[in-house]
């Protein structure tokens, strides 16, 4: 945990291990990481309120989001990405 720069939990295995990952998270509090919270994939379930009170930020299963928000928690760079649509004009 000390050469991690952000934690990233995953409410699924909250389920199974809601105990280890609580305290895997507390201990990242603790330490001072910032701890990034992925929504449940393909199910829109109510996450868990010791999870999110955890967690600095919480993103949905996406790349871009996910990415972003590591460089927001760990590194404190803000992206500026922009989306570009290509299409022909007939």
């Amino acid at each position: 945990m000390a050469q991690a720069e952000v934690v990233v939990g995953l409410p699924n295995l909250y389920r199974k291990h809601g105990e280890l990952i609580e305290f895997e998270l507390t201990f990242a509090k603790a330490a001072n990481k910032p701890v990034i919270l992925m929504r449940n994939f393909g199910a829109e379930a109510a996450l868990p309120k010791t999870l999110t009170s955890l967690s600095d930020e919480i993103v949905d299963w996406d790349e871009r989001a996910l990415v972003d928000a590591l460089r927001r928690q760990a590194r404190h760079e803000e992206s500026n990405r922009w989306d570009t649509i290509e299409f022909k004009l007939d």
